[in-house]
């Protein structure tokens, strides 16, 4: 069940016990932040109840900036394990989203920044710090290794899948995904999630859908308010080949809901406050489809909301010489991609530097 919540100043809301600790941990991201020039201060934010009035097919004129905590926790043997929180920042405007990306703790990157500029998806990663203190201890060998100040890749798609970032696609359920679903009236989509709760994992573009049930907000900017994604019975084998779940999952079983706990409203938006994407398994002994036991859920937490973007463009830059993956080109048919050492994106990158995985 949803709470909506009005009139509240977002700079103070921090759920009880956390207060200590998020301003702990915002004040190590800050830094980690200003060494990319990244303004990300949490600022107090008067909240008013209006709405902007309009329909789903305007969702694209949207424009905002969210701050907030991201958290994975695992559900074993009774008990919750709680991976490390991210905080994260994700700038929206029309169907083009930035997402920066920091752990609460031990950040070996400087920063990490994920985007879609309408068309393409882009991952950097700054390892400027980690490099030039190698370099120092004279541990780069030059005949040897590849002496770059970060990595990044591209490739084609609307959500970004890599497991080393798996928050950054529930928050994009949660705060980027109007566009998509409002361009995607299709019951099969692309799931918002690295693997589900039976550990299927997800990938490149096109390469696996569900189908998705979902109620999407009467509200600017038209958000979701739960998505229930839903196992056909299949998945590959090792060898690519489909094969069925044992009866009773056969015929389809539910793998994943996202849920909007409590929203919250700031010049016309209407946005979660709270929300959670939950992950299930089979169980042994089963009577039927229904019966399910929850593995883990991400739970995102919204801190601070603004309708000015800090950033002035979709494509991150490379910080310095970087190695970049160009995996626009990999499919079944071309089982290759591109790396190559480069300071600029480029459309198309040299043949001669493919990569078979």
């Amino acid at each position: 069940m949803r709470a909506r919540v009005t009139g509240t100043n977002m700079s103070r809301y921090v759920p009880p016990g956390m207060k200590q600790q998020f301003i702990l941990a915002a004040s190590a991201l800050f830094r980690r932040l200003q060494r990319a020039d990244i303004k990300f201060a949490f600022i107090a934010l008067g909240i008013w109840q209006g709405f902007v009035t309009c329909s789903p097919s305007d969702a694209g004129a949207a424009e905002y900036e969210v701050g907030g905590r991201a958290q994975f926790r695992w559900y074993a043997s009774g008990t919750t394990q709680e991976q490390v929180a991210v905080f994260f920042r994700l700038s929206v405007r029309n169907c083009s989203w930035y997402f920066t990306y920091a752990l609460e703790s031990n950040n070996l990157a400087d920063y990490m920044h994920v985007s879609h500029d309408g068309s393409q998806l882009f991952f950097v990663q700054s390892l400027e710090t980690v490099s030039e203190k190698k370099r120092k201890a004279g541990a780069i060998d030059p005949t040897r290794h590849a002496d770059n100040s970060g990595t990044a890749s591209i490739s084609e798609g609307e959500i970004f899948y890599n497991a080393a970032l798996p928050e950054v696609p529930p928050v994009w359920l949660a705060y980027g995904s109007s566009c998509f679903f409002d361009s995607h009236k299709e019951e099969l989509v692309e799931p918002a999630m690295v693997q589900d709760g039976t550990g299927v994992e997800y990938g490149r573009a096109g390469s696996r859908k569900l189908k998705a049930l979902r109620s999407m907000s009467d509200h600017f900017p038209f958000l979701p308010t739960r998505v229930v994604y839903l196992s056909d019975g299949q998945l590959y084998d090792f060898n690519g080949k489909l094969i069925r779940y044992e009866p009773p999952y056969d015929h389809g079983f539910t793998n994943a809901v996202y849920e909007v706990h409590s929203i919250t409203n700031h010049n016309g938006l209407e946005l979660p406050l709270r929300s959670s994407l939950k992950l299930f398994d089979r169980v042994t002994n089963a009577m039927s489809a229904s019966d399910l036991r929850a593995v883990g859920d991400y739970q995102i937490q919204l801190l601070t909301v603004k309708t000015n973007l800090s950033i002035s463009s979709f494509q991150p830059p490379l910080p310095g010489r970087t190695v970049v993956a160009d995996h626009r080109f990999y499919g079944r048919e071309n089982p290759q991609y591109f790396m190559e050492l480069s300071n600029q994106w480029r459309s198309q990158w040299h043949r001669s530097k493919q990569v078979k995985p």
